[in-house]
């Protein structure tokens, strides 16, 4: 389970309009990791989910990495007509 940290600064200062074009970018990201073995989802408000099949022996690696890919790419730009947002 992942929760995207500043989304209520983003639904407040710009609209759910914007919050969704986030959490969208959000899932997107998340799915480009995960694979097409795995599934992302959205939980409720600004909580997602990533479900994924991996032997054992990978999924310390696996999660190292979803670790890393949350840390530096999660929050990397985003547009949100006409804003556009920076971490």
């Amino acid at each position: 389970m992942i929760d995207a940290d500043r989304f209520k600064q983003i639904n407040d200062g710009l609209g759910h309009a914007a919050g969704d074009a986030v959490l969208a970018a959000f899932g997107a990201r998340l799915t480009a990791w995960a694979g097409p073995r795995a599934a992302v989802g959205r939980l409720g408000g600004d909580e997602l989910a990533v479900v994924l099949e991996l032997a054992p022996g990978r999924r310390e690696q696996r999660l190292q990495q979803l670790v890393r890919m949350l840390c530096t790419r999660l929050w990397r730009t985003s547009r949100c007509h006409p804003h556009e947002l920076i971490p």
